[in-house]
């Protein structure tokens, strides 16, 4: 510490703030403002000291520290290579055994050598009376088996299996694929529309995610079917268009929640202010789509906790915001019954906003039947090929018992190769070839 010149500035500096405050107390009383400064800079000098001590103490405790651990690598490095002497002695002893053993076998294998190839010599010289009467002749076409046949038999029976597992597999298949499945098997249901799976691919210059793909990429065929959708629900009730739509599906991993996203941002890119309300108080995931901190939100409200202006959250989707759910009560279910789950949807309508409530599933949870008569109209979400039609049925019977008004179906996640070969031979051309000329023609204006 002595040899450290920090310390000995220090030292030097206390030495005269010393002196200092010595002389500044033989002229002023021990409260005048000179020698309290005094004392107080002696103080100082005083901790800094005190703090660089510690800092070489624990320097030197630590090269300490290293210096022991090193002496106890060292050691065991030792104890190993004492054992590895020890270990290598027992081995030399051990390799002499051997090669003494491999020595005396070596002179037993040639003294059988040498007698072997005496004997071998010795059956050379007997003269063989055998000898070849016709040449063997390779035949072209094999016995068996039959390649030509066996193929032909072999294929027939693949054929006739294929087509009897298939015929089988559709028979056990009870999943809705199609929109021709929502209208033979959901009669009575109206269809609002269908989205194909979420594909990066074709949007290789804007690729996004699905859960914001229309406003990711507005020319997607995904953004197209929703755009096409919010048609559908708009023109369901010319007179009064529902201003309030709750989101569901029959089990869960349907696709919802995506929708719900999409639909109201689908709402809100046509100028109309529009909320979605996170109303799925078991699995909440609105606001980690818009990486919001939800430290209040509907749970909040609805027990009272805070205010209506505190819960409603600004997103980066213009006209778009959400009211996220924020902490996961106990008990969803008498929340969303209570009056204020009431009062706060009559405040978004009379303020004229259009509402988009991402509820639980139906056959989970009776979330969606006790907000479902509370709002103009409810979404049914099924996943395509996934989500049976007992399923879906079941959710419609769930709805239909809670008087509420069901405004549709949504066939989400539909495989294009599921979709008719009319609509893919026409969609689909037509929309590239319209994409590339508004490209083309944006690129002319930028240019």
């Amino acid at each position: 510490m002595l040899s450290s010149g920090l310390i000995q500035a220090l030292r030097n500096q206390e030495i005269q703030a010393s002196q200092k405050a010595a002389e500044l107390s033989d002229k002023y009383g021990p409260k005048h403002p000179a020698l309290i400064q005094a004392h107080s800079e002696l103080k100082e000098i005083q901790k800094r000291i005190e703090l660089e001590v510690k800092k070489i103490y624990s320097a030197v405790k630590g090269e300490y520290a290293v210096a022991v651990a090193r002496e106890r690598v060292i050691r065991n490095a030792l104890n190993e290579q004492k054992t590895d002497v020890m270990a290598m002695g027992q081995h030399e002893v051990q390799y002499g055994i051997l090669e003494r053993e491999a020595q005396s076998n070596r002179q037993l294998y040639d003294v059988f050598l040498k007698r072997l190839k005496e004997t071998s010599i010795s059956t050379d010289i007997k003269v063989s009376n055998i000898y070849v009467a016709d040449p063997a002749i390779v035949s072209l076409v094999p016995v068996r088996p039959q390649m030509m046949h066996a193929l032909l038999i072999a294929t027939f029976v693949g054929l006739l299996g294929g087509l009897g597992f298939g015929f089988f597999l559709d028979y056990m298949d009870s999943s809705l694929k199609s929109p021709d499945d929502i209208a033979q098997y959901l009669p009575g249901v109206a269809h609002l529309g269908f989205l194909p799976a979420f594909d990066n691919a074709e949007n290789k210059n804007n690729p996004g995610n699905v859960d914001l793909a229309i406003h990711e990429t507005p020319q997607s065929v995904f953004a197209e079917n929703v755009r096409a959708i919010r048609t559908s629900i708009f023109l369901a009730a010319a007179d009064r268009p529902p201003a309030s739509i709750l989101v569901t599906s029959p089990s869960e991993h349907e696709g919802k929640s995506s929708f719900a996203l999409n639909l109201s941002i689908a709402i809100a890119q046509l100028g109309l202010p529009t909320v979605l309300i996170d109303g799925d108080l078991r699995k909440p995931r609105i606001h980690k789509v818009f990486n919001l901190e939800a430290t209040k939100g509907l749970s909040h409200y609805l027990v009272g906790e805070t205010v209506f202006e505190k819960i409603v959250l600004p997103t980066k989707v213009p006209n778009l915001s959400i009211v996220p759910c924020g902490a996961v009560p106990p008990n969803p279910a008498e929340l969303l019954q209570s009056h204020h789950m009431v009062n706060l949807l009559q405040r978004f309508a009379e303020d004229g906003i259009h509402v988009v409530v991402d509820s639980s599933p139906v056959m989970a949870v009776t979330d969606p039947v006790i907000i479902g008569n509370r709002v103009d109209g409810v979404i049914l979400v099924v996943w395509a090929g996934h989500t049976s039609r007992y399923a879906a049925r079941q959710a419609i019977r769930l709805l239909s018992e809670g008087k509420t008004r069901l405004l549709g179906t949504v066939l989400q996640r539909l495989d294009r190769r599921q979709m008719s070969v009319d609509y893919k031979s026409y969609y689909y051309p037509y929309r590239s070839k319209y994409y590339r000329r508004a490209s083309d023609k944006k690129s002319t204006l930028e240019i």
